[in-house]
């Protein structure tokens, strides 16, 4: 009896541990500036000073709204940002949101498909800062997301600093519940590629890790 609880107990751990290394594999605990965010990778939050110099040469406000909120997103275009690494076009983007019942839990741009990006926030904040920044896995899609922006507040201006050297307009999706999606947004690429989807390969797969080692521990039981 005890050498079995010990065995279970040590498989248990092991299990755990296994996650939980799949989990940091995924997620770079620092995002250096000047690195570009790889497709497929999950980032800490990072705070920038960029965008420098420069100026804005496109700008477009879009209101949002679902059952889950409405708000408004204003996304430019800028060049000549002598911050940005990649020597392209910069993008920036902040969202507010003005009416509820819910908060918003983060943004899904698309249209970054074939570009190198440099993402993070400005700072000093002038809003909520994400926790975390993700790429999909195909490139097209940056994700921002967020402990929470409550009714009435605004993200931080969110910061993609690219290689691309033209715009045009795609579509992102406000996120939580039943989200807002379709919004339009100023991005590298100009054709539609569709509704941007958030996500997140650490968590997908710690979860398949985890249910996996509750499977061979209910299996070891039975």
């Amino acid at each position: 009896m005890n050498v079995k609880f010990k065995l279970n107990s040590l498989s248990r751990a092991v299990c755990c541990f296994s996650a939980l290394a799949i989990f940091c594999l995924q997620i770079n605990v620092g995002h250096a500036q000047g690195t570009p965010l790889a497709p497929g990778n999950l980032v800490v939050g990072a705070g920038e000073a960029g965008p420098v110099g420069g100026g804005p040469i496109a700008s477009i406000s879009q209101p949002f709204a679902s059952a889950s909120f409405n708000g408004i997103l204003t996304s430019t275009v800028i060049g000549g940002d002598v911050s940005n690494p990649l020597h392209g076009l910069t993008f920036t983007y902040q969202y507010s949101i003005i009416g509820g019942p819910d908060s918003s839990g983060g943004i899904s741009l698309g249209g970054f498909i074939g570009s190198l990006t440099d993402v993070g926030y400005q700072i000093p904040a002038t809003g909520v800062p994400p926790a975390f920044e993700n790429r999909g896995t195909d490139g097209n899609d940056i994700d921002f997301f967020f402990s929470s922006i409550p009714v009435g507040s605004s993200s931080a201006l969110l910061v993609v600093q690219t290689d691309a050297q033209s715009f045009g307009v795609n579509t992102s999706t406000v996120l939580d519940n039943t989200g807002s999606p379709f919004v339009a947004e100023l991005a590298p690429v100009a054709a539609l590629v569709g509704t941007p989807e958030p996500t997140s390969i650490a968590l997908v797969l710690l979860s398949l890790g985890t249910f996996g080692c509750f499977n061979h521990l209910r299996a070891k039981r039975e």
